[in-house]
């Protein structure tokens, strides 16, 4: 993120983006700050070598928050409060790579799991983050949160994923959209392609998702890809409800209105000086 904070900040405003989960910022700290087009950034990092989330919110949702959750430099959660709606927890997570040690491995995924039990069962959650784990191309004997449009071979790591899914009945939305292969490669290095990066959220949500793909063509990062989810709930406007101001219809001037107001106007002005001259 260092030196691309404007850039990323320029994509999400053309994109119309409301919600972002950032991973490896490699930003040491747990502060907020303004990445410009009024996003606001909640970051959390404890070094800044390695490791590091973030969860972004446009104008109107930064206005929004209840709490912010930094429980690691791999996992932190927002809540935010939403018109006619449950609150929405966002949580931004980012996984160990195949060549951690099985340790720090273990210590994340029993976080992850006690940190979306601890979130109310009467509130939202959408989970988005680098996973680094492949769920496989087709859904799974005895998995129904996988839609059956994935991408690569399912690996152990991507068990884990699954078997995440399917304890808190999460659907991994961007395998519920059929798509070609390049919106479902969230990564690629070379010749190196794979899927590592996921969207997940409750299953009463599920139905509100409208798409969900990759966007190769953004040139923030050269090896990830941007992944966008587009979501609307019912019931809920994204922005306030504000009154126009009446206009000024000059098109009436000329007929029978604009000789009303011709006299009230002369009445007026009458009247006013009148009161300056006496």
């Amino acid at each position: 993120m260092t030196g691309r904070s404007q850039e990323l900040s320029e994509i999400l405003n053309r994109r119309h983006i409301n919600i972002c989960c950032v991973q490896e910022l490699k930003w040491k700290g747990s502060k907020s700050r303004d990445i410009g087009y009024n996003y606001q950034l909640l970051y959390n990092g404890s070094s800044t070598t390695r490791n590091g989330i973030g969860v972004i919110l446009d104008e109107n949702l930064k206005n929004r928050i209840i709490q912010i959750n930094r429980i690691s430099d791999r996992i932190m959660y927002v809540k935010v409060a939403l018109d006619n709606q449950p609150c929405l927890n966002i949580l931004s997570v980012y996984a160990p790579q195949t060549g951690c040690n099985r340790e720090e491995k273990e210590v994340f995924w029993e976080e992850l799991q006690e940190t979306i039990q601890n979130i109310p069962a009467t509130e939202n959650k959408i989970l988005a983050g680098d996973l680094n784990g492949h769920i496989g191309k087709a859904s799974t004997q005895g998995c129904d949160m996988h839609g059956g449009f994935g991408y690569g071979t399912l690996n152990d790591q991507g068990k884990e994923i699954l078997d995440l899914a399917n304890n808190f009945q999460m659907p991994i939305i961007n395998s519920f959209f059929e798509k070609k292969n390049d919106h479902l490669i969230t990564y690629k290095s070379g010749k190196f392609a794979t899927q590592i990066d996921y969207i997940m959220s409750d299953a009463t949500l599920r139905k509100y998702f409208r798409d969900c793909k990759v966007i190769p063509g953004e040139p923030l990062t050269t090896q990830h890809r941007l992944l966008v989810a587009c979501l609307k709930l019912p019931n809920w406007r994204s922005k306030s409800k504000i009154k126009p101001r009446p206009r000024i219809k000059w098109f009436n001037l000329d007929k029978a209105k604009g000789d009303d107001l011709t006299v009230r106007v002369g009445e007026y002005l009458t009247e006013d000086l009148r009161d300056v001259i006496f």
